[in-house]
């Protein structure tokens, strides 16, 4: 009979455990998409382990978000598109960061570099040798 309550009580505790954390997750980019629309994408949540996720902020933002984050918050990166942009591409226009279900950390990313303008092609000349 122990053995069977035993059984019956890790077999709760790991559906439970397993059961919490992509809810967690998923409430936690709630509270993203709450404070930054639901228009845009989201990746994350990153911890400790994601930090290079971060290496589209300024160096100062970095170490900020670093320290959050190693407080124990959670980062999300935001994609979006510039409207000035031509191609309308989608990048990471912000890494927010949120601890305890509140944001804590909000920080901007900078735009991408501009496209690389496509070479000029050369003028056409005309191969035809007849001398007219």
């Amino acid at each position: 009979m122990h053995r069977f309550l035993a059984l019956l009580v890790i077999g709760s505790l790991l559906l439970t455990g397993c059961g919490t954390t992509p809810t967690d997750a998923e409430s936690t980019r709630e509270v993203v998409l709450q404070y930054v629309g639901t228009d845009v994408g989201t990746a994350g949540p990153f911890g400790k382990g994601g930090k290079k996720e971060l290496t589209v902020l300024t160096q100062a933002d970095r170490q900020k978000a670093d320290a959050l984050i190693d407080g124990g918050a959670s980062a999300f990166t935001v994609y979006g598109t510039d409207p000035n942009s031509p191609d309308q591409t989608s990048h990471v226009t912000r890494v927010v960061l949120v601890q305890h279900n509140k944001i804590v950390g909000d920080f901007k990313a900078p735009p991408p570099p501009p496209a690389a303008p496509a070479p000029a092609q050369p003028a056409s000349t005309s191969t035809d040798s007849s001398g007219l």
